[in-house]
């Protein structure tokens, strides 16, 4: 019985409760806002409440996906865009296929980021 239970523990902890969810987002057709972050990070924290506007603005128009960069999965995110940092954004361009990486400069700034996405959704 022990051994089951620290089985299922182990599962648990070594699949990451979202993994996929980029992936998922990216099937369905439509531009996919990708933020990873960290709880740590000051500068997640401060563009927090940018994501939720923009993802309330314009989350009929694009898909958005939010990733703890601290996870086995946002690990594999950040090693798939060669990242080194984060915030870091990046939104799938559906019209090319292709990734459009959002400065993080202009991520702490509400009317750049929402500029920024602008220019590939529309």
């Amino acid at each position: 019985m022990i051994k089951r239970l620290l089985l299922i523990f182990a599962l648990c902890v070594s699949l990451p409760a979202f993994a996929g969810v980029f992936e998922d987002a990216l099937k369905t057709g439509n531009n996919v806002f990708l933020y990873l972050y960290t709880q740590e990070c000051k500068y997640c924290n401060e563009f927090n409440p940018v994501y939720q506007r923009l993802a309330k603005n314009y989350g009929n128009r694009c898909s958005f996906v939010k990733v703890n960069a601290a996870t086995p999965y946002g690990l594999g995110l950040i090693k798939r865009f060669r990242t080194r940092y984060v915030p870091f954004v990046v939104v799938a361009d559906k019209k090319d296929n292709s990734y459009v990486n959002i400065s993080v400069n202009c991520l702490l700034d509400y009317v750049c980021a929402e500029k920024s996405l602008k220019k590939i959704i529309n």
